[in-house]
């Protein structure tokens, strides 16, 4: 095996917390994404867009503090098993992609993208449905500066938002589908006149609103604090249209006005 791909590690399965049905699965990943240091009033929103997104078979771009952590954390609590991680530093080679793609892992992180030559070949990597890619970046900051259709294949989310205590120092409990695993149904999506502004591609916009839309119906209402976190903002700020969002600030809670203040201008 390629020194630049790390498999996951299976979890102790006499500890995994048994899901019948994703109702089981979102409250599994809201204790572990709390253990990694997720403020508790983020859990829920977190785990049903994060859940909704591999339904969908988005990647995701964990920017900030905590993104491994925050992948260990879904790997665990669906699969019972630590991501696997492929680092895409000086070494990488395409090599390394193919096992990466056959390897077993369903869910895997990517680190180091934005300094590999090989970026084309990793963006088509993270086309295959088979698994969920989170690529993670330390710094919010260095994603101004790709190429905006780069998030038209993979949708970004700042971690440190969400973010408001170090990691807890327990291991991982995680989780296991039972047999009789009860999965969420797709729901039909909305048009949405704010992604319509904001010009996204065709294909990254109709999967975006499923992701939304299938992420609403889990947590069982609109929420407006979780459409702007953890959609709207992202895109909009590494595509640098954030005015787009101005007259919408008003109807979200003081908790997220208060998360957003960084990335956007008064």
């Amino acid at each position: 095996m390629d020194n630049c791909y790390s498999l996951g590690k299976p979890l102790n399965k006499d500890l995994l917390d048994e899901n019948t049905s994703w109702h089981d699965t979102i409250a599994t990943l809201q204790n572990e994404l709390s253990e990694v240091g997720v403020g508790e009033d983020h859990t829920l929103k977190l785990s049903c867009f994060l859940y909704a997104s591999h339904l969908n078979h988005q990647p995701l771009l964990l920017a900030g503090p905590y993104g491994a952590l925050i992948a260990n954390a879904f790997s665990a609590s669906l699969h019972g098993k630590t991501a696997g991680v492929l680092d895409c530093g000086a070494n990488v080679s395409s090599d390394a992609l193919h096992e990466t793609e056959t390897s077993d892992d369903p869910v895997v992180i990517i680190k180091n993208v934005f300094r590999t030559p090989l970026l084309s070949s990793v963006i088509d990597l993270l086309q295959n449905a088979e698994k969920q890619y989170f690529v993670v970046h330390p710094f919010v900051e260095d994603l101004l500066i790709e190429p905006r259709s780069l998030y038209d294949y993979i949708h970004p989310v700042f971690t440190g938002m969400f973010i408001d205590k170090f990691p807890g120092k327990g291991e991982i409990v995680g989780g296991m589908n039972m047999p009789s695993y009860e999965e969420h149904g797709s729901v039909r999506a909305s048009s949405d006149a704010l992604l319509r502004q904001m010009h996204l591609a065709k294909y990254a916009d109709r999967r975006l609103r499923q992701v939304l839309a299938d992420a609403r119906d889990m947590l069982g209402s609109e929420d407006k604090d979780m459409d702007f976190l953890l959609a709207y903002l992202p895109y909009a700020y590494v595509t640098g249209q954030t005015e787009l969002l101005t007259d919408m600030r008003q109807a979200l809670s003081k908790n997220a006005r208060e998360c957003i203040a960084r990335f956007m201008d008064d």
